[in-house]
């Protein structure tokens, strides 16, 4: 078997473990904003944690059954769950968590907009972003800025894939950038994962069976 053909089963034999996905492992807690259970027709703004999840100012959950100031009688279709959270003005909800798998992973979610008339409207803009920990530099970068409909039923979003490490604790944050009444409703919030970040010695074995490759071989006597 010659040198070349054994740099290039190595090559591909490294490519497939670099981008072998890993088993799915939950990473954020409560993303389809199930607990606290809430009456029907019930909303609460926790100015807190609560479920997992930190809500700040203008944010909250509210429950899709009953009647309800948000919705009237009838909510927006396409959630998951009987709960939701609603993003109002400039509220913020956020989530720490911390990655069990290092690899590339999308943030995906639901967002449908507030129906008109019943008290303002769903014409909301918000950004999704995560903060790395300090031992990265502790940078917070904007995933995308997104906005809701009013009367809008419930659709899928979702960010650019991102590197995260095992072991390192980040922060999820939906920040509304309202300027009028205005709210979105949030659900079925996952975190998920691609595929591995290659270890260093990956790229260096790589780099070494990609030189066979370019060698000139010597024919036999």
């Amino acid at each position: 078997m010659g040198n070349r053909f054994r740099a290039v089963v190595v090559v591909l034999g490294l490519w497939a473990l670099s981008t072998c996905p890993a088993r799915a492992t939950a990473v954020l807690t409560n993303g389809s904003f199930e607990s606290p259970v809430l009456a029907a027709g019930a909303y609460v703004y926790p100015n807190g944690t609560s479920g997992g999840w930190t809500f700040t100012g203008n944010s909250g959950l509210l429950t899709a059954t009953g009647c309800s100031p948000w919705y009237g009688s009838t909510p927006p279709s396409g959630y998951v769950g009987a709960q939701y959270a609603f993003l109002q003005i400039v509220g913020v909800i956020s989530q720490a968590f911390t990655v069990p798998t290092s690899g590339y992973y999308n943030l995906t979610w639901l967002s449908a907009g507030r129906p008109n008339g019943v008290s303002s409207g769903g014409n909301e803009t918000y950004n999704t972003q995560i903060a790395a920990p300090a031992s990265l530099g502790g940078a917070t970068t904007v995933l995308g800025s997104f906005q809701t409909t009013s009367g809008s039923n419930f659709s899928t979003n979702s960010s650019l894939s991102m590197a995260l490490y095992a072991g390192d604790t980040y922060t999820l944050s939906f920040v509304g950038t309202g300027a009028v009444d205005n709210s979105a409703f949030l659900d079925n919030v996952s975190m998920n994962y691609l595929y591995a970040v290659p270890e260093p010695g990956v790229f260096a074995l790589l780099a070494g069976s990609l030189l066979l490759l370019f060698v000139p071989q010597r024919r036999a006597e």
